[in-house]
Parts: structure tokens; sequence; C-alpha cells
């Protein structure tokens, strides 16, 4: 309850509340206690995940605009690349 309400006021993330619980979690099973913690009601009440990043793919005018300050002919491919696979930042 003290992430949710941490997440309600703005100070952390709902992606990374599942993040606070994995190190407990991986303990519990390493030491073969992974039973004694019902995790679903806990899940339950944790906030939802938010996706960040959207659904759409650049637009052609976006990735013009991102080559035209691209510099060199190398980073110029890389862009074009991931464009075509379509990859997204940070990923």
């Amino acid at each position: 309850m003290f992430l949710a309400q941490r997440v309600k006021n703005g100070e952390l993330s709902p992606n990374s509340v599942s993040q606070k619980f994995s190190g407990i979690k991986n303990a519990l099973e390493n030491n073969y206690r992974e039973n004694d913690l019902k995790w679903k009601p806990i899940k339950n009440k944790s906030p939802r995940r938010v996706k960040l990043s959207g659904y759409k793919s650049y637009t052609n005018k976006y990735v013009q605009k991102v080559l035209l300050h691209a510099g060199t002919t190398r980073n110029r491919a890389i862009i074009l690349f991931q464009t075509s696979i379509g990859s997204r930042m940070g990923t």
C-alpha cells in the first residue's frame, strides 16, 4: 500500500513497483519458501503497468527530420535500419 501511495503522489512509476518485490520473491524462491507469501493479492493491490511507448510507428516526416540531424552516413544507416525493422527508442 505504501508503494501504491507513492505512485499516486507521482514519486514512483507504476512500472517499477513489481521490481521492488522481485528481490523478495527471488530470495524466497531460492530458499524454497515461495509459498510463504500469497503473491496474487499483492499483485492485485499493486498499480497497473503503464505502456510508455506509443502504438504508432514513426511518420516519414519525423524520420526525415531526424535524418537531417544525423550527421554521418553511419548514423543515417542506423536510423534507417531501426525504422525499417520497427524498433523504438530505448529498446
